[in-house]
């Protein structure tokens, strides 16, 4: 009975646990999703930008598109992917403006010599 005990109290909670926790308003997980997630989505972002902060970044807003809009399509399995998947869009988008800032700053500095 022991053994049981200690393997509930030691057990993290799944995904899709934390999502029903999110769900009923529990705001306090997305902060257990960020910790689990947190290193494998930078390393996913920074694919798509130059600089580790501006993935640090792109993390953080997906973890606010989370607890803004909690999808509730979402089963417990399929939530990593879809963390990956707003990551990289919202990767991509930066890289995008980035781009497009740098050639226009570029633009104007071309202009004006």
């Amino acid at each position: 009975m022991a053994d049981e005990l200690s393997q509930f109290i030691l057990k993290e909670p799944s995904d899709e646990e934390l999502l029903q926790m999110l769900s009923e308003g529990d705001q306090a997980v997305v902060q257990v999703l960020y910790e689990r997630y947190q290193d494998r989505l930078v390393a996913h972002a920074v694919r798509y930008l130059p600089a580790e902060d501006l993935a640090q970044d792109v993390v953080q807003e997906t973890f606010l598109k989370l607890l803004d809009e909690p999808p509730g399509y979402l089963q417990g399995g399929l939530l990593g992917p879809w963390l990956f998947r707003v990551a990289r869009n919202l990767a991509i988008d930066r890289a995008r403006r980035r781009k497009f800032e740098v050639t226009q700053g570029d633009d104007e500095l071309s202009l004006d010599e």
